[in-house]
């Protein structure tokens, strides 16, 4: 008969009991908090596409438009590539957008554009200084051009209508007794480039 294995009363070890850590539960949002959890989020999302589209699409400096008072200067030239006017050397040229102080297409030609910006504007003769017409072309009596004037072709000579209106002329021909003027512009007819750098913008 086998003995009983004898056992010290107290000796038997038992396993240790674990600490379990709890970990506190998240609290969920309540649906009012979560609605302004969302809306700041939303927020700050669209402040965020303001600023880009602010710096993208260029946020400093006023835009031209209609009534603007601007500086620029420029450079005018024809199809052949002859320079015919220029502000370099000189001071800048001043107007107001929109008041007809320029030519059509050089008051549209600015619109959109800020100090520092340059730009190439192409104007065809329609908006510039209009078709060349021969209606324009007159006979004017000698006696009536000033005694200091030397009449030669291609002088430019003053006139003063009826209503006080003046016209810019071109002497074309001299004949016997009368001279022939053009009134059309000397650009008249003409497609222009102008090459354009913006000062100041008001």
């Amino acid at each position: 008969m086998a003995k009983k294995r004898a056992t010290k009363k107290g000796t038997r070890k038992t396993a240790p009991k674990k600490t379990v850590t709890k970990v506190p539960a998240k609290k969920s949002l309540s649906k009012k908090q979560n609605k302004t959890f969302c809306h700041k989020s939303l927020m700050g999302m669209f402040l965020v596409v303001i600023v880009l589209g602010f710096l993208i699409i260029g946020g400093n400096g006023n835009m031209i438009e209609k009534g603007s008072k601007i500086k620029l200067h420029y450079t005018g030239t024809l199809e052949d590539g002859t320079v015919f006017d220029s502000s370099k050397d000189k001071e800048p040229l001043e107007f107001e957008v929109g008041a007809g102080q320029v030519i059509p297409g050089f008051d549209e030609g600015v619109i959109g554009l800020k100090a520092g910006e340059k730009k190439t504007i192409n104007i065809p003769a329609d908006k510039a200084y209009g078709q060349y017409d021969e209606k324009r072309m007159g006979e004017y009596p000698k006696e009536n051009v000033p005694k200091d004037m030397e009449l030669k072709v291609g002088a430019k000579m003053f006139l003063q209508s009826p209503d006080g209106g003046v016209a810019l002329a071109t002497i074309k021909e001299i004949k016997e007794e009368v001279v022939l003027l053009d009134l059309n512009h000397p650009l008249a007819g003409k497609d222009l480039t102008f090459e354009v750098e913006i000062i100041e913008v008001n």
